[in-house]
């Protein structure tokens, strides 16, 4: 039998951080998945991970939601309008959080590629938010701008991270649609809400933004994968970021 100090011992203060699960292939009809990247690079970091499932009730939602410390919305593909379960889920979960960041309650999220996308799309309000581009199993260096330096998502990265970033193409893009500078300084509800840390190019010089950080809650967003430099697999034509000073990226 075990005593009260024993128990009290074997708390695990790991803090628990959510992901989003999504529709559609590589899961079988009627399922949904969540890349093992995601979960792998979640528990790198020392963190345990729970599914939230896309087609969650709301109380289901709820009740996930008071057990976690954060919440990722991965890369992937899902239509981003309501009415359609993947983006009224995370619509919610980010309510959730702000209002948990409102009442004190520290609440990190992150967004990664669609999971950026879906970000900017609840800030805005805008469904048609999105540019296409040409950027799918590509690698690109990120162009920092004015307020990237003092900004809380590349100040916690060690320097030579920051630098590599800069001076290397080893930030893994891979993504068909963006948001464009432009749609940014039109909106000014997305505008109030994120600063812009980053931008890259797509194959043909488009720019987008890569990187972006709420003014005012921990909430990040990056169009590109920080987690497929460890735990991803592209064509071959995207290998550069694989090499030792990608795996820094990941594990930074």
């Amino acid at each position: 039998m075990q005593t009260k100090k024993a128990l009290s011992n074997s708390v695990n203060e790991r803090p628990i951080i959510g992901i989003l699960s999504q529709p559609g292939a590589p899961a079988p009809d009627g399922d949904s998945y969540i890349a093992a990247s995601y979960i792998k690079w979640v528990e790198a970091a020392g963190a345990r991970v729970i599914p939230i499932f896309y087609d969650d009730t709301q109380e289901d939602i709820r009740r996930k939601f008071a057990a976690i410390n954060g919440l990722l919305l991965p890369g992937g593909g899902a239509r981003l309008k309501p009415g359609h379960l993947f983006y009224d889920t995370a619509a919610q979960l980010v309510g959730l959080a702000i209002k948990a960041n409102d009442a004190g309650d520290y609440f990190p999220v992150h967004g990664t590629c669609l999971g950026m996308e879906t970000l900017s799309i609840i800030v805005s309000g805008n469904y048609s938010l999105l540019a296409d581009m040409d950027a799918e199993d590509a690698a690109a260096p990120l162009l920092y701008t004015d307020v990237a330096e003092d900004s809380h998502f590349f100040s916690s990265l060690p320097p030579v991270v920051v630098r590599n970033l800069q001076n290397q193409a080893i930030a893994m893009e891979n993504h068909m649609h963006g948001v464009l500078m432009t749609s940014y300084e039109e909106n000014p509800k997305l505008k109030d809400f994120f600063k812009v840390l980053s931008l890259s190019l797509d194959r043909k010089g488009l720019p987008y933004i890569s990187t972006m950080e709420a003014r005012k809650y921990p909430i990040t967003a990056t169009q590109w994968h920080p987690e497929k430099n460890q735990y991803g697999e592209f064509a071959a034509a995207a290998r550069p970021p694989f090499v030792c000073v990608g795996i820094t990226l990941s594990l930074g």
